[in-house]
């Protein structure tokens, strides 16, 4: 907020009601004489009247004194030139309509050529678009979209294919975007977009809970939650794309709306890439949720055939009531969302390993009491160079990117990671982050132990594993990876 607009509200807040609650307050205490009691009365009530006969008074004085009063340059730009486009489809539809209702082309031109004026004078503005750099123009048009935005978002929940759950995040989003766009630009616009993309804290206390506490339907929802943003926001921004091509291109002309177009697909890629992580993981979920939402378009749209077939007559008050009716019972089938089940009970996730899949179901259960599950988001980090190594992991699904002082490489379902660092007590000699949603297994050192004493044939399958990755290090001219090599196909 700039020196002048801090100037007007500070003028403009000067209003003295909260003086006068306290004056009266004052003046009522039993302590104070009737004579300070009355003084501070006096006082408040005429600093009170000052604030309203001054500052009100010259309020509006001091507005035009700073130019408030004024569009900015960009902003009598802009309407300049959409009152261009306007007008000249309004003189465009007066020609239609005359020629439609069989009116005198020489009665029509009285009309049409008040229009032909009014544009003449606008293209002819002191402050056109062609005036303005092209940064300015692409602040113009990201504005204009981020305006656009929280409309979508509110007809989208006025048509209620947005949840009551979902629509505060979307305003909230949309008008931060708008703020940024405004104050940074392009820059501001970008940084806002990508925001709700990452992993808040809501998301990170909720896997704390499920790795501390075993709490499961907090991380539960917040993943639900996740993915109901995101549908949406992919939706929102292919509606954002072709009113970009519709309205802002003709405003801002084509080079400016290239570029708004270019920021617009970027955002809707990454918007994309988050679902498909997602999606990955939880493919029978990513379906309910997307035939949720064509549920809801179809009941909308049944909606709106009745209410025109009521408006047209077509169908009487009673026979719309019921109609109606039907659609409400319909629609409350609607509101309760697909249950997320994040697969994490430790029986299961051993199954899914190829290490233990083939053992029997008394031997999974009794390694299952050393284990413990982890769920992993994208991009966090599960392991760090330099740390002790504590723990062995083993995947379950998804894929971790293991980086070493000198390369990096990927592993995935069925592998483990971490376990060299337990036999050789080394510190970790890598960094393991998680590519997407992961399911994982963690081992303590001391139930590492255990497991290698319960099973042998495990032991000696996993001791294997772990030699032919230090000798692969081993050639690569790299230390003994704590835990974090791969096998040659990895590699």
């Amino acid at each position: 907020v700039n020196v002048k607009f801090k100037t007007v509200m500070l003028w403009g807040g000067m209003r003295g009601a909260v003086t006068l609650t306290l004056a009266l307050s004052v003046s009522e205490h039993a302590a104070l004489s009737d004579e300070i009691s009355s003084f501070v009365t006096k006082l408040a009530t005429g600093f009170v009247l000052f604030t309203l006969l001054v500052y009100g008074s010259s309020l509006k004085p001091l507005i035009k004194l700073l130019k408030l009063n004024r569009l900015s340059p960009r902003d009598e730009a802009l309407r300049n030139q959409f009152l261009v486009l306007a007008l000249s489809d309004v003189r465009q539809g007066i020609t239609e309509a005359a020629e439609d209702y069989h009116i005198a082309p020489e009665l029509s031109e009285r009309v049409t050529s008040i229009y032909e004026e009014r544009t003449k004078n606008a293209s002819e503005s002191s402050v056109s678009l062609k005036d303005l750099k092209d940064k300015e123009r692409v602040i113009l048009g990201l504005v204009a979209l981020a305006d656009r935005e929280r409309e979508l978002v509110l007809k989208h929940f006025h048509e209620k294919t947005i949840s009551n759950r979902a629509v505060s995040k979307h305003l909230a989003a949309a008008g931060r975007i708008g703020d940024l766009t405004r104050t940074e630009g392009r820059a501001g616009y970008n940084r806002a977009t990508r925001a709700p993309l990452q992993f808040g804290l809501r998301l990170r206390f909720a896997q704390w809970l499920h790795r501390r506490l075993k709490i499961q339907w907090f991380l539960s929802n917040q993943i639900s939650d996740r993915f109901e943003f995101l549908l949406v926001s992919r939706i929102v921004a292919g509606e954002l794309i072709a009113f970009n091509q519709r309205r802002i291109r003709p405003l801002v002309g084509d080079r400016v709306g290239g570029i708004l177009n270019d920021t617009l697909c970027a955002r809707r890629e990454e918007i994309l890439r988050a679902v498909e992580a997602l999606r990955l993981q939880y493919p029978d979920y990513a379906d309910a949720q997307e035939v949720l939402f064509l549920r809801n378009t179809g009941l909308r749209l049944e909606e709106t055939a009745y209410a025109d077939a009521h408006s047209q007559a077509l169908i009487g008050a009673e026979l719309y009531n019921d109609l109606t009716g039907e659609l409400s019972n319909a629609r409350l089938k609607t509101h309760q969302r697909p249950k997320l089940d994040l697969g994490m009970r430790t029986e299961d996730l051993l199954a899914q390993h190829v290490l233990f899949s083939s053992l029997s179901d008394a031997r999974r259960r009794a390694i299952a009491k050393l284990m413990r599950p982890r769920f992993a988001i994208p991009g966090e980090k599960l392991i760090q160079m330099g740390d002790k190594g504590d723990t062995a992991f083993f995947i379950s699904s998804g894929a971790v990117e293991v980086r070493t002082a000198n390369s990096s490489f990927r592993l995935g379902r069925g592998e483990m990671f971490g376990e060299i660092a337990l036999i050789t007590g080394r510190p970790r000699s890598a960094d393991v982050k998680a590519l997407g949603y992961c399911q994982l297994l963690t081992l303590s050192a001391a139930d590492y132990r255990t497991l290698m004493d319960q099973a042998p044939d495990i032991k000696a399958h996993m001791d294997s594993l772990s030699s032919r990755r230090q000798s692969i290090n081993a050639g690569n001219g790299l230390e003994a990876d704590a835990g974090e090599g791969a096998d040659t196909t990895a590699t």
